[in-house]
């Protein structure tokens, strides 16, 4: 939970609030505690907006008709003082990227079957609980101006950062 509150700053381009499960209609939007500037936060998302594109941690994951940002995790587990080869996989991501609603947190312990990669094995649960969830509260889909938002962002960033 502290993981996804962290992950408001970026959704919310730089303001930190309290996690609520409670709908709130938009005039009930709580003022967030500011911590970082909005132009960072804003990098930042379309920094992780390209995990998920061709080259990215988690390329082969996709919430269609959406665009996202995530973040993958592959953390080994300490038991009794040392690592070991058991892990907790994650993913977070924050959906649609280019107008957040919502951020979903994937955490698999000890994954059994096949990979034990966040991307591999997080991921694809955070693509499918974000699909059904923005259908189901009828999200419009933003996926036309995705590559285009993020690639602009990210210039404009590479842009501050040489001056």
């Amino acid at each position: 939970m502290q993981l996804v509150r962290a992950y408001t700053a970026l959704a919310r381009d730089g303001d930190v609030i309290d996690l609520t499960l409670f709908k709130r209609a938009p005039g009930e939007l709580p003022k967030g505690e500011p911590v970082f500037k909005p132009e960072t936060a804003r990098s930042m998302r379309a920094m992780m907006m390209s995990t998920l594109e061709r080259g990215g941690t988690a390329a082969r994951v996709r919430v269609a008709g959406y665009t996202a940002a995530g973040k993958t995790g592959t953390a080994n587990k300490v038991k009794n003082g040392r690592y070991t080869r058991d892990t907790v996989a994650s993913f977070v991501g924050i959906v649609p990227a280019t107008a957040p609603r919502f951020i979903v947190a994937v955490m698999v312990d000890e994954p059994k079957k096949g990979s034990r990669f966040g991307s591999m094995v997080a991921a694809p649960v955070f693509a499918e609980v974000s699909s059904g969830l923005l259908r189901t509260l009828m999200v419009t889909p933003d996926e036309a101006n995705a590559s285009k938002s993020a690639r602009s962002v990210l210039a404009e960033a590479r842009r501050r950062s040489k001056s």
